[in-house]
């Protein structure tokens, strides 16, 4: 059924109206990126170095002075820079950097050259922590074409290895990855340009890659991935530059797309916070939230009008902060409230389930599959049953138990950490009430 409008109600922990304090920092130089690892301690690239202010923005103390082009924290703490520098005679040194905060000295862990020239500097454009790795997308200029590569290394050592790199001498236009989604360490997702525009995927360190979609899915049309996400049941969610939000239930074998949602300036970053998801989709002067995984959108209005935004991210409780060049949003106030939200947004065509409360058992398929070393598993219950979900080797024979337990209706998921299994294929079996079902799963290492 295709209707224009919706009705929805409610309980949400964003609300349709985000109170923002606007804290302008011309001082600090043109801002770039943002990141907050714990609530309240932020930090901020700009174009005069690396900033940190532990009181949310009252005061700022400055890190790492110079060119900072990307950075992430670790789960230890630990800054990652991307640094780009200048000498005397016009000597370019680009090179990535990890540092740690001692008291009130940041001091240099290690460094990693990246290339020292007059011209035609390799530098990574993007780095992205996740567990002990650290990934980043290197872009090497060349006369005729621009490579594209992605190196990651464990944070206890450091050997970076190449686990992707657009081919050479085929003198396409140029490479550039614009997103990194590690959802494991041998499992990453990436936002590739090169030449068309894909969303690509490996399972295995990068030695295999294969394309989940991209160019062809806006009807031919060709702009660039900026952000990519991935929600439970096996559903992706892009954001083209040009033509909105693109988003497949199926782990990328069919698309839908969401683009009349958006304003023409288009998304350039999507979010995720929670479970059950909420997603939001940033564009120049807008957020928007989807409460049922991209499925509908609605605008999340403010006290504040948002020129040129330029990065965002949401904190483990829910707050959005937004940046533009020399300004940061810090949401002072995020309401708690039933609304009723009238909002015009494309219907969901994929055949896919609502919002609702559950009607039927349902067992779905993991994700991601195949995995290393662990998957998510998404279940449904229609009403109160004692639930037990079991994993089983090829032989039948039972290897763990995931679920036991009385649960009322309701979506559930749980993880599943394969970690002293060798690879191969498995089965996991869902048990509640009268509904019996099992599926495969599959282990590569």
């Amino acid at each position: 059924m295709k209707l224009a409008k919706y009705l929805f109600s409610f309980l949400i922990f964003s609300s349709s109206l985000l109170i923002c304090q606007e804290l302008q920092y011309n001082v600090l130089g043109t801002i770039k990126n943002i990141k907050i690892p714990d609530d309240g301690i932020i930090y901020l690239s700009t174009s005069k170095g690396l900033y940190k202010s532990a009181n949310e923005g009252t005061s700022w103390k400055q890190l790492v002075s110079g060119g900072v082009l990307s950075f992430d924290i670790d789960k230890d703490n630990v800054i990652i820079t991307s640094e780009s520098n200048q000498d005397t005679i016009g000597m370019f040194t680009n090179e990535i950097v990890r540092r740690k905060e001692t008291g009130d000295s940041v001091q240099i862990i290690d460094r990693y050259l990246l290339g020292k020239y007059y011209d035609n500097v390799p530098y990574a454009n993007l780095i992205e922590a996740f567990n002990s790795y650290i990934y980043a997308a290197i872009i090497q200029p060349a006369p005729k074409e621009a490579q594209a590569a992605i190196i990651m290394r464990d944070s206890a050592s450091n050997t970076w290895s190449k686990i992707f790199q657009t081919s050479n001498g085929d003198y396409r236009p140029y490479g550039h990855i614009y997103d990194i989604l590690p959802l494991s360490k041998d499992t990453i997702m990436m936002s590739l340009y090169y030449n068309v525009q894909t969303v690509e995927i490996t399972y295995d360190m990068g030695n295999n890659w294969k394309a989940l979609g991209g160019y062809g899915n806006e009807g031919g049309f060709n702009s660039w991935i900026l952000s990519v996400i991935v929600a439970p049941i096996n559903t992706i969610i892009y954001a083209n530059k040009d033509y909105g939000i693109f988003r497949s239930t199926d782990f990328g074998s069919s698309w839908n797309s969401w683009s009349k949602t958006f304003p023409k300036s288009g998304v350039f970053k999507l979010l995720r916070n929670g479970y059950p998801p909420k997603i939001f989709a940033i564009t120049a002067d807008s957020v928007y939230l989807s409460l049922n995984q991209g499925r509908t959108w609605f605008s999340v209005t403010s006290d504040k009008q948002f020129i040129s935004l330029k990065d965002a991210v949401v904190t483990t409780n829910g707050k959005i902060y937004l940046i533009s060049d020399n300004s940061l949003y810090d949401p002072q106030n995020v309401l708690d409230t039933t609304a009723v939200l009238d909002t015009t947004a494309v219907p969901d065509t994929s055949g896919g389930g609502n919002s609702s409360p559950p009607t039927l058992f349902k067992l779905m398929q993991n994700y991601p599959n195949p995995f290393n070393p662990t998957t998510t598993i998404d279940y449904s219950i229609p009403k109160e049953s004692f639930v037990t979900i079991k994993v089983y080797d090829l032989l039948g024979r039972e290897l763990t138990t995931l679920v036991n337990e009385e649960k009322s209706a309701g979506n559930y998921n749980v993880s599943f950490n394969a970690g002293n299994l060798s690879s191969g294929i498995y089965f996991y079996r869902m048990h509640a009430d009268n509904f019996i079902q099992t599926k495969k799963l599959v282990l590569i290492r």
